[in-house]
């Protein structure tokens, strides 16, 4: 018995360590990200419009995307002259599908409007404490021949993401985060970001692919990124009553 508390505490006093030495390896990865991308400017603003093009099955469409704060987005892609539209205006969540038979705005469902709401306008590791989030560092991977750090997010609701950061770089060249809702539901979605420029002073990716299961079915390339631009408002997001 005289030997047993000993081992405890020591035990106890090597998991405080390696508690501490976890954060503290989290943090420092996110503030080089930080640093090197200069995202804390992110707080400075609150809207931004991206126009550019995406590939889905081999085939090229325009798109346009905006984002308002705290979690309104809108989606746009033109395909073969019909409109695909995916909003949410920070109570309804809605889209236009004329690939689904209707041509006319319909409500999402409640899951799937619940999860519309979790959208952020900015980086979720910015202030992720304040967020009510829980980052820790999660060990190496490698992203296709490039060694990363790899950070665990939990979020304030409990959902689960994966963050890549370039040994190097410190850029985040790969997130993995989990479909909340529909067929896919659970399914682990792999966004990898590459071809970074400046915008406003912050360094942005320019080009998303998004994978499942190893095969693309999503890429997008900006043509152009405006933070805050004067002609957006709430309006844009609203659900269109007839």
């Amino acid at each position: 018995m005289k030997n047993i508390l000993p081992l405890f505490f020591l035990a106890l006093l090597s998991f405080s360590f390696a508690t501490q030495s976890q954060a503290q390896d989290a943090d420092e990865v996110i503030a080089a990200y930080l640093e090197v991308t200069n995202g804390a400017k992110w707080s400075e603003f609150s809207a931004m419009r991206m126009t550019g093009s995406s590939v889905n099955q081999g085939m090229e469409f325009p798109i346009s995307v905006v984002a308002m704060r705290p979690n309104l987005q809108k989606v746009e892609v033109s395909i073969q002259g019909k409109s695909f539209v995916d909003s949410y205006d920070g109570e309804v969540a809605w889209s236009i599908n004329p690939f689904m038979g209707g041509t006319e705005p319909t409500k999402k469902n409640e899951e799937e409007t619940a999860e519309a709401a979790l959208n952020n306008f900015e980086p979720e590791l910015l202030n992720w404490r304040d967020k009510g989030h829980t980052v820790t560092y999660d060990g190496a991977e490698e992203v296709e021949g490039t060694d990363c750090h790899r950070l665990k997010l939990v979020k304030a609701n409990g959902d689960e993401e994966y963050y890549f950061f370039d040994k190097e770089t410190a850029v985040l060249i790969m997130q993995r985060s989990y479909i909340k809702s529909g067929p896919m539901k659970g399914q682990a979605v792999e966004t990898y970001m590459s071809d970074y420029d400046e915008v406003n002073g912050i360094y942005i990716a320019f080009t998303l692919e998004q994978k499942v299961g190893g095969q693309t079915f999503m890429q997008m390339t900006a043509e152009t990124i405006e933070l805050d631009p004067e002609d957006l408002t709430k309006e844009a997001f609203a659900f269109p009553e007839k």
